[in-house]
């Protein structure tokens, strides 16, 4: 079952707004990069210790599903290390295709610690593609994802 947000993050006004990057309401479908060490399925843990990486050139992608579900999203967090440009879209097809934008943005650099970003935003998906198109450094990484919605 999905476990209600709690995060400083969560708006006063959206009581019956729930974590939707869990393991029982969705799942990593692609990652362009692979290192066994940390496989692109650690996004899902929730632990900011486990993380993605990329293996070096840009632009790196991962691909989040909702299992088929489509889930209306009202913020998206990320906790991410070097990454400079993040691009984040959306499809509503029953595959991962026809992707739409949702946010482009370029994240300040912070060495030695984490990027926290968060953005408002009002979206129906069923896949959320996340792009990094540039990076700090040769590498990236993603540690943590939050996304709050509700399945429609």
């Amino acid at each position: 079952s999905a476990r209600v947000s709690s995060g400083p993050w969560l708006s006063l006004s959206s009581t019956d707004m729930t974590e939707l990057f869990t393991p029982e309401l969705s799942e990593v479908v692609l990652g362009t990069s692979s290192d066994p060490r940390h496989p692109v399925q650690n996004i899902l843990e929730g632990d900011e210790k486990s993380f993605w990486i990329t293996t070096g050139l840009y632009p790196q992608e991962f691909i989040v599903s909702f299992k088929g579900s489509v889930v209306q999203i009202n913020r998206i967090k990320t906790w991410t290390g070097n990454v400079r440009r993040l691009i984040i879209e959306k499809s509503v097809e029953t595959q991962p295709y026809n992707f739409e934008a949702v946010q482009d943005c370029e994240i300040s650099e912070k060495p030695g610690r984490l990027q926290t970003e968060s953005f408002q935003v009002k979206v129906t998906a069923r896949f959320l593609k996340f792009t990094i198109a540039s990076g700090w450094d040769d590498f990236a990484s993603i540690h943590k994802l939050g996304l709050e919605g509700q399945a429609l």
